[in-house]
């Protein structure tokens, strides 16, 4: 049994996202409101984005033999046979951040299904793709030829 949990770090700059919002949001509220209610405007969206982003956006994967198995939180959201999907990975990455989208097609549901596995962080959403078989195949080379005019 493999298990990939979310990356503390990751969580870390979420609940720092979370307390820089709700400082801009006290800091903006105070010049249309009381000092009282901006800082508790301020206050609950600090809370409301650290709930987010160590309850709820908590991911976990457990690959246990043939079964694939997401939580997010304590509960568990998607359960897959692994022999009975084909799986498709896009990593995008900007400075400072990257989104790692799994989608899982079975043979009931021809679109999909898109799992966002940021939280996972870089190097433990690959270490996921490896355990999945992704790097078990030899990759393609195609052969490009240049033309002159």
């Amino acid at each position: 049994m493999k298990e990939f949990k979310s990356n503390p770090l990751v969580i870390l700059k979420n609940v720092l996202f979370a307390v820089c919002a709700g400082f801009v949001l006290a800091i903006i509220a105070n010049f249309f409101l009381s000092p009282t209610i901006s800082k508790g405007l301020g206050a609950l969206v600090f809370l409301g984005g650290t709930y987010f982003a160590v309850v709820l956006d908590n991911i976990r994967v457990v690959i246990d033999g043939d079964k694939l198995t997401f939580y997010r939180g304590k509960k568990e959201t998607h359960s897959f046979t692994i022999s009975e999907c084909s799986f498709h990975s896009l990593i995008r990455s900007t400075t400072g951040d990257s989104s790692c989208d799994l989608t899982i097609k079975t043979h009931e549901n021809d679109y999909g299904t898109t799992i966002d596995c940021s939280m996972l962080g870089r190097g433990r959403y690959l270490q996921l793709l490896d355990a999945l078989g992704f790097n078990d195949q030899e990759p393609v080379n195609i052969s490009t030829t240049k033309r002159n005019k």
